[in-house]
Order: structure tokens, then C-alpha cells, then sequence
């Protein structure tokens, strides 16, 4: 029978099929950063602390990072267009900060000094969502169409608002609001026009704490005290997450999206781990992620590359995984076509003793974002590997 293995990176494995998700986080020598934002491509990154603390950004996927002009503050979230280059930021107890250059230059906007609890961007940086977060008094959430130069307050006006996310192009809104009513918690709200008209989700009333969007607003996740809840529907529907069972009752403080929102990621902020699931929610795993206070987590668009805030900032990059099955007389080789992926050849051997691998020629195709390699069985020995060549 014809057998098989993998190589990775110059280690050996048996091949298996399963997520993609079994990679560790690298801590980043970023100074500091609660609150964390990622470009598209996932090599753009940007952080900002929560007490008193600066901006940094990065521009080759966390290894470095350099300071910006912004001026200490209580930073409170921060958001970032798809190319990296348009950033807004805001400040609980202050104002609405945007650059158009990376952070070099860091302005104050015309929104009002509040007690901004998170901010959102479209992919292209022109829409911008920014709510207040204040447990004690009415909010709005405000909107600028301009990248930042002007705001206009709009509905619905509730207390504590806590998350803020938006579709690519910006007309899809989700909110979190904690203390809706202070017996029961807060609520969901959706936008489908930039916030012009907003509804109530039908969901139950939850001391909500974040939410994430897919770039098309259908996939969204949103968690919270002892809830995390995923809707495929652009909010019809929700159902609770299937994560471990001692996890069911988890602070969940943190949740990102990729652009097509099949990989999501959750932490929490009472010290524990990061789940990811590779499935558009439907089976969820540790990702280990050290035991933590998380903040934010941000993914790029493809879902290979996450970062995530706890005071330090960690990195997370997918390695794809190499799954083979039997289909007759043939064997099918198949591994994610994600960006992570780019700079792996596939390889075959027959003999193991030997180091002769030989990148296969075979046409490879692309089928529901997997790359695929079908090869005849042969009556000697094959073995395949994955190798870096770059």
C-alpha cells in the first residue's frame, strides 16, 4: 500500500488530515499594546496600550516595531485600512486620533472628547464607526464618511457601548452594548446603510464585550460574560458557540474574523487561552496562546496570520498542513491555499534512506480554498512532504 509522510519545515510527521491551527504564538518585541489592528496581508500591524501608552506599528509582520507620533493616552481601540497606511484610534476619556501615513503623523479629529470604547474602519479607510463606552450615561456611536475629518453622531443611543465592527466596504455595522439594562446586560445592534438605521439582533440580552465581522458582514461572532455567539446570516440567527466545556463559562473579551470568516478566533480576559476554528465556527480549538488577560485579537484577510493584545503582543502564523487520501488508484494530496502557504513545494521520495526529494510536476488546482494534487498509486513506496524552498 502506498504510504506517506510529511515534512515541514525539515521535521518529520505523519501525514493526517485536520485544521491548520497547530502552530504556537510568538510573543513580539512590541513594548507594549492592548488594543491591535492588522492589514490585509497581515504585514502592516499596529498596537496601542490602554493605560497611558504609546502607538507602534510594525511592517514586517511583528519581528520590529517603531514608535509613532501619537502622544500617550488611555487608548481604547484602534482600527486600520486594509493597506495599513489610514489608522484610527481612540481614547477612553479623550479624542479621535487618525493618520494617513502609517502613524508617522498622528491628527486629532473633530469628534467630540468622550469615553470612546472602540472605533472600526472599511477596508479602504473612508468609513469610520467609532462608539462611546460609558456604563453611567447615554452614547451614540458616531460615523465619519471622510476618513476621519468630520462626525456625525447616529442611532441608537444606549449605555456602554463596548464593540464596534465593519464590513469591507463599511455599510455593515455590528454593536455590542454591555448595560443595556443593568439586571439583564446589553444588546446586539446592526446596520446594514452606515449607520443610519440600526436594529436590535435577536439575540439574549448578554454583558456583550466584542464582536467581528467577515468582509461581507454574513459571518459575525460576538462574545461576551459567559456567551460567545456566531450568526452565518448577517445577523438573523444566532447560535452559541461550541467551544470546550470548561471554557462555556469564559469571559470572552476578544474575537477576529477572516475576510471570508471561515478562520475566527475568541480569548477572553479572564486568564485563558485563545481558541481558533478553521470551519466558519463549527468546531473550535486551543491555539496555544499562553494563558492571558486578552484585549483584541485581528487576522489578516486570509486568516494566516493573527496578532492579539494582552499588554505584550503575540503573533500567530499558520503552517499548512499536508492531508492525503485514497480515491481509487489515485492519491489525493491536498494543503490550504493561503497566503502562508506561498514558498512550500510539494516533494515525493520512494526511498527514505535517501535525501533525493523531487518537487512533483503534476498539476496542481485549486478547490474550496485547498490546494490539490491528484497522483497515481504506484507499487513501490511514495512519500510526500511539504518543504519551504523560500
Amino acid at each position: 500500500m502506498k504510504k506517506a509522510t510529511v515534512t515541514l519545515l525539515g521535521f518529520l510527521f505523519v501525514a493526517a488530515a485536520g485544521p491548520v491551527h497547530a502552530q504556537t504564538w510568538t510573543p513580539t518585541s512590541a513594548p507594549e499594546g492592548a488594543f491591535v489592528a492588522s492589514s490585509a496581508d497581515g504585514t502592516k500591524l499596529v498596537a496601542a496600550q490602554d493605560y497611558g501608552g504609546s502607538i507602534y506599528t510594525s511592517t514586517n509582520s511583528g519581528a520590529t516595531w517603531a514608535c509613532t507620533g501619537a502622544s500617550n493616552a488611555n487608548w481604547q481601540g484602534i482600527a486600520s485600512s486594509s493597506n495599513g497606511n489610514k489608522l484610527v484610534a481612540v481614547v477612553n476619556g479623550g479624542q479621535i486620533y487618525t493618520s494617513m501615513n502609517a502613524g508617522l503623523i498622528c491628527t486629532v479629529s473633530t469628534a467630540p472628547t468622550a469615553r470612546w470604547g472602540s472605533v472600526a474602519s472599511s477596508d479602504d479607510g473612508s468609513k469610520l464607526a467609532a462608539a462611546e463606552w460609558d456604563p453611567n450615561n447615554i452614547g451614540s456611536i458616531y460615523i465619519s464618511m471622510d476618513s476621519g475629518v468630520t462626525w456625525n453622531p447616529t442611532g441608537p443611543t444606549e449605555t456602554g457601548w463596548v464593540s464596534i465592527c465593519s464590513s469591507a466596504d463599511g455599510t455593515r455595522l455590528l454593536a455590542a452594548t454591555a448595560v443595556t439594562d443593568p439586571n439583564i446586560g446589553g444588546a446586539l445592534f446592526i446596520s446594514t446603510n452606515t449607520g443610519i438605521t440600526w436594529a436590535v439582533c435577536n439575540t439574549p440580552f448578554a454583558y456583550w464585550g466584542c464582536v467581528a465581522s467577515s468582509s461581507d458582514g454574513v459571518t459575525l461572532l460576538a462574545g461576551g460574560l459567559l456567551t460567545l455567539c456566531i450568526s452565518t446570516n448577517s445577523g438573523e440567527t444566532w447560535t452559541q458557540v461550541n467551544v470546550p466545556q470548561a471554557y462555556q463559562d469564559y469571559s470572552w473579551d476578544a474575537v477576529a474574523s477572516s475576510g471570508n470568516g471561515k478562520t475566527l478566533a475568541a480569548g477572553g480576559t479572564i486568564d485563558g487561552p485563545i481558541f481558533i476554528s478553521v470551519d466558519s465556527g463549527s468546531t473550535w480549538s486551543g491555539a496555544d496562546a499562553p494563558y492571558a488577560m486578552w484585549a483584541s485579537i485581528a487576522s489578516s484577510a486570509d486568516g494566516s496570520k493573527l496578532v492579539a493584545g494582552c499588554g505584550g503582543v503575540f503573533t500567530w502564523e499558520s503552517i499548512p498542513k499536508l492531508s492525503l487520501t485514497l480515491s481509487g488508484q489515485k492519491v489525493v494530496l491536498s494543503w490550504t491555499n493561503l497566503a502562508s502557504s506561498a514558498g512550500f513545494e510539494l516533494q515525493e521520495i520512494s526511498d527514505l534512506t535517501t535525501t533525493n526529494w523531487n518537487d512533483m510536476t503534476t498539476t496542481r488546482t485549486v478547490n474550496n480554498c485547498q490546494n490539490q494534487v491528484i497522483s497515481s498509486l504506484s507499487i513501490s513506496n511514495d512519500f510526500f512532504r511539504l518543504e519551504k524552498t523560500n
